[in-house]
């Protein structure tokens, strides 16, 4: 899932896509190509896209509401008994921002994730008008002790918004699907 608002135009949104399409090519090799992938974006509201959306789409603009995309994943999860089936990998990228600054929709509804998943994984690309402060993305995720739950949950804070490399991107990924 990836956040497509106003402020994810540009670098973080093609490294982010970059991210995803090695993510998703790894876990084709890992499953030996038993991978049926699903692709959601969000701004204020979430929606499943075709992989060539996903990978196509830029900014649309206009706000963002993270609950909106957790709630669209898990009604396609419980709607379709994919849980009782299948392993199920979710991967988000954003910018941090959200209409749901204390988290608290975006809270119950990770926990609702996290109850079903095997593992997922934050890309956050902290924009530069957050300067040293954490965005209302990390700070509910901290308020709601789901940075504690590592053996399913992890975030990678990229080190910079712009000239992100290669480099970096494996970096990320490999913070994000690590075991420990």
């Amino acid at each position: 899932m990836r956040d497509y608002s106003g402020s994810m135009y540009g670098e973080p949104t093609q490294s982010l896509v970059a991210q995803h399409l090695m993510i998703y090519a790894w876990l084709l090799v890992q499953y030996e190509k038993r991978v049926i992938p699903r692709f959601f974006v969000h701004d204020t509201e979430a929606q499943e896209v075709t992989a060539q959306q996903y990978f196509a789409l830029g900014s649309w603009g206009g706000g963002t509401y993270i609950p909106s995309v957790y709630k669209e994943i898990t009604k396609t999860v419980e709607g379709e008994g994919l849980q009782s089936d299948y392993n199920i990998y979710v991967f988000q990228g954003t910018d941090g921002d959200d209409g749901d600054r204390e988290g608290n929709e975006a809270i119950p509804e990770i926990r609702k994730v996290l109850g079903y998943v095997n593992r997922m994984g934050v890309t956050l690309f902290r924009h530069s008008y957050f300067g040293d402060q954490k965005t209302a993305f990390e700070a509910y995720v901290e308020k709601g002790a789901i940075l504690e739950r590592r053996e399913v949950f992890r975030m990678h804070i990229m080190p910079r918004y712009r000239d992100v490399t290669d480099e970096m991107n494996i970096e990320a990924i490999k913070a994000l699907i690590a075991q420990d």
